[in-house]
């Protein structure tokens, strides 16, 4: 097991500031993280844990993760959040499109994108949308890239995963988002895409100035 490799991955993930993994005859026995406040402890292990099934196929109990959490600059934006207004998609033939509005300080921001209709694409082309309302918030293109947006059962219960990479200050940084509550499904991939961007936009704001 690539032990220097997961941990470099972990480190990479919006809120972990850095990660230590134990091994005992073989088995990850102990994972220990430093983070910032931006997450709960129980939200950041959930994760972990869908992080380590999906890239490294290492299943592992969330009782083995220990969560220290430690104060950081990116907290002192305030409010400084996206929410989510309205989610609205439509099937035309076999193309599928999308449309999702966020509202800041009573100001909407919409993104929309479309294509092939399928239930593995369906996440995707919500998530795309998501993306492109936020880079409509800061004017800007190709701010985010989709890595991926994945559906887990934690604890028998339905939960949405999204790894995006932004652009920040001319690196890329790997986010992570996850959601669990939510009305249906487009709900919470949309939700999820959401709270792996929105724990950057204070940063962001550096770069793209907004009103």
């Amino acid at each position: 097991m690539k032990i220097n490799e997961i941990e470099n991955f972990l480190n990479k993930v919006s809120s972990i500031i850095c990660s230590r993994i134990v091994l005992e005859n073989e088995e990850i026995k102990e994972i220990h993280v430093v983070s910032d406040m931006q997450k709960n402890p129980k939200q950041l292990s959930r994760d972990i844990q869908s992080i380590l099934i999906s890239k490294f196929n290492v299943d592992v109990d969330y009782k083995i993760i220990s969560v220290a959490q430690i104060e950081s600059e990116e907290v002192l934006g305030g409010d400084f959040r996206l929410k989510l207004n309205t989610i609205e998609h439509s099937t035309n033939g076999k193309i599928f499109k999308a449309k999702v509005v966020l509202e800041k300080n009573g100001e909407f921001y919409e993104g929309t994108s479309s294509g092939p209709h399928s239930s593995t694409n369906i996440p995707k082309l919500l998530t795309s949308a998501v993306i492109d309302a936020v880079e409509d918030f800061y004017g800007s293109e190709n701010i985010f890239i989709l890595e991926d947006v994945l559906k887990v059962i934690l604890s028998g219960k339905e939960a949405f995963v999204t790894l995006i990479t932004a652009f920040i200050s001319g690196k890329e940084t790997l986010l992570s988002g996850s959601a669990v509550n939510g009305k249906n499904s487009d709900e919470m991939i949309v939700k999820s895409a959401l709270d792996a961007i929105n724990r950057v936009l204070v940063k962001l704001s550096h770069d793209y100035q907004t009103g």
